[in-house]
């Protein structure tokens, strides 16, 4: 009897929703050049999928931009994250996740 193979691809979409009890954070980010939406380490890892450690390394090889607060606070610029991780955006989170073009003074 002769054996049938079937290939089935299943494509899935996911959707993360991160609710905060503050207000989000914009800070200056250095690397950008613009301010940008700043993330705890904790928000990092849940919207990229990565632990804690790797985005630490990701953030020592320059991969990752941050800023940290006179209290020794870390936070994550948002679109380096993305870039890094590799995670692709939807139209309506894109100007999230794009810093700004920075203004220029006019002369």
């Amino acid at each position: 009897m002769r054996r049938r193979e079937k290939e089935i691809t299943i494509e899935i979409d996911q959707v993360l929703s991160v609710k905060r009890r503050r207000p989000s954070e914009t800070d200056w980010c250095s690397g950008c050049g613009a301010p940008v939406l700043m993330l705890t380490p904790d928000e990092a890892t849940t919207i990229c999928g990565k632990s804690t450690r790797e985005i630490f390394r990701r953030l020592d090889s320059g991969a990752i931009h941050f800023a940290e607060s006179r209290n020794g606070l870390v936070r994550f610029c948002l679109p380096s994250l993305v870039a890094a991780a590799g995670i692709t955006v939807g139209h309506d989170l894109a100007a999230l996740v794009r810093p700004p073009e920075p203004r220029r003074d006019s002369d």
